[in-house]
């Protein structure tokens, strides 16, 4: 990606964002060679040019961005040379990104609490590069970049979720800091399993993020995968999009959250007006003549996007050899949230499924998404507008 970038713009963001080269006339000792595979292969050999600096500075904070700076949007004003973003104010307060996707996989340690904590059972198909002999080739490498990629694709698109779903007086709520900072982790497990997109730097805000299930990297919600806890999908087979994600937390699992979905399009009344059951009822009930839908139920496939069993709550957190940071506020805050039927432990559990529910909702197009959830409704977290279902 950095050698995409003129070497002007290059200039521009090495000078916004270094530690001692602060202005563009001192990155001049710093070239771009003609050809971008010279100059990968230049930044690769570990020579100092204008792409390899530009990527060792890409995490540091922009000096023209101003401060306080947390979620921000990126209204683009046209120079003639390249575009710079012009920043509007907060939604969250700022928050230091402690971890990043590629530090998860590029770690064999918590590439193995991710396998350990997100697929205890084995069910999920790995991205076994990862686990190659070191040093990393440049394909895992890619991957890597990838994900961090991504993880900055699902937080500008966080800030959207939070200006269309969320009451204005709870957009600074802490379980959004909380998610936010650790949406690098959904990021990473994304990659990991092969959940994303081939390539996503051709996409933009209203492309699903998403790879298509016939890959056969997404598990099917089935007899033997039903009492599992986590985060699942719809994918609506008549029209090949992913429409929703949800969760599922209690008894059960699963399986008895997906029937109580079933039992709810079955119904003949959709007295909460909830719009998942509006445009997806079962063709039993009397609504599947309306003309509003853009289906039957029976047209959506559950797919698993993320699972856990009971007793991986309690290995989460990072500074424990887990992958989730906390602070102690939030972890006060968590053990005082009264999730219905969950104690101690499960609580995490509930926070951990909340936050890949909302990781997964920001990658479906907002164009096939069907939810109007804010998700972290156990939290406190209230829709803009009351019209999907708060089932737990």
């Amino acid at each position: 990606m950095f050698a995409d970038p003129c070497a002007d713009a290059l200039r521009d963001f090495i000078s916004g964002r270094h530690a001692t080269i602060t202005t563009k006339a001192a990155t001049k000792h710093l070239k771009k060679p003609r050809g971008k595979n010279k100059a990968l292969q230049e930044a690769e050999a570990g020579v100092q040019n204008l792409v390899s600096v530009a990527y060792e500075v890409r995490t540091n904070e922009s000096r023209w961005l101003g401060q306080p700076v947390a979620i921000a949007s990126t209204e683009v004003v046209a120079s003639p040379r390249y575009i710079s973003p012009t920043i509007t104010p907060v939604l969250l307060n700022p928050i230091k990104q402690d971890i990043k996707p590629s530090s998860i996989l590029g770690d064999l340690s918590k590439l193995e609490a991710l396998r350990k904590i997100m697929d205890s059972k084995d069910f999920m198909k790995k991205n076994d590069a990862f686990h190659q002999v070191r040093p990393i080739p440049l394909s895992t490498h890619k991957l890597m970049v990838k994900a961090d990629l991504l993880s900055c694709m699902l937080q500008l698109r966080l800030r959207s979720h939070i200006e269309g779903r969320v009451l204005g007086n709870q957009r600074e709520h802490w379980c959004l800091e909380w998610a936010q900072k650790n949406l690098s982790v959904v990021a990473a497990y994304m990659v990991y399993f092969n959940h994303v997109m081939m390539d996503i730097r051709c996409l933009d805000d209203s492309d699903c993020l998403l790879a298509n299930p016939n890959n056969d990297c997404f598990v099917v919600v089935s007899a033997q995968t039903s009492p599992l806890f986590g985060c699942y999908l719809h994918f609506d087979n008549n029209r090949g999009v992913w429409i929703r994600s949800g969760s599922a937390t209690g008894e059960g699992g699963f399986g008895k959250r997906l029937g109580t979905h079933e039992k709810r399009a079955k119904a003949d009344r959709n007295d909460d007006d909830s719009r998942f059951y509006r445009l997806f009822p079962h063709s039993d009930s009397v609504r599947a003549n309306s003309r509003a839908t853009d289906g039957i139920f029976e047209y959506l496939t559950p797919f698993i996007a993320e699972y856990f069993t009971m007793d991986a709550a309690s290995r989460t957190d990072f500074s424990n050899s887990g992958l989730f940071l906390y602070t102690n506020e939030e972890k006060r805050r968590i053990s005082s949230v009264n999730f219905s039927g969950k104690i101690g432990e499960k609580k995490y559990m509930q926070m951990i499924a909340y936050l890949f529910e909302l990781g997964y909702d920001l990658a479906i197009s907002p164009k096939r998404n069907v939810s109007k959830s804010p998700g972290f409704e156990g939290c406190g977290l209230r829709a803009v507008q009351e019209e999907e279902d708060v089932l737990e």
